[in-house]
């Protein structure tokens, strides 16, 4: 019962100081992909924690850019190696993962037009 309480305690101090609009607008903001990113992969794609592929480095990508993007994002879904099914975000559509998917592969650079 004391656990009630005080966890009843934690969510309505939450909200001291809040009024009913700017609640409102933080469960109505749109979830950016970089955001889904910081809160459910970066604890081990900014740190290659458990063989993960670091964001952005292409060594680390490279043998997985033979895959194409929905090869890729079946890995997510499904769960590869130390990765659980859909990455940490179970609540995020496979729209969402995709996008993620993309945020996470390193962008090639383009070359260098000579003049």
């Amino acid at each position: 019962m004391r656990f009630k309480i005080v966890l009843i305690g934690l969510v309505l101090g939450l909200f001291v100081g809040c009024d009913s609009s700017q609640v409102e607008s933080a469960i109505a903001a749109p979830r950016t992909t970089e955001a889904l990113y910081y809160q459910s992969c970066a604890s081990c794609h900014e740190t290659g924690r458990a063989g993960a592929p670091k964001r952005a480095k292409l060594v680390d990508w490279q043998q997985r850019t033979a895959k194409d993007e929905q090869e890729l994002l079946a890995s997510v879904i499904n769960g590869f190696r130390g990765m659980p099914a859909r990455g940490m975000c179970s609540d995020c559509s496979d729209e969402e993962l995709f996008q993620l998917v993309k945020f996470l592969m390193p962008v090639e650079p383009t070359a260098e037009v000579a003049n």
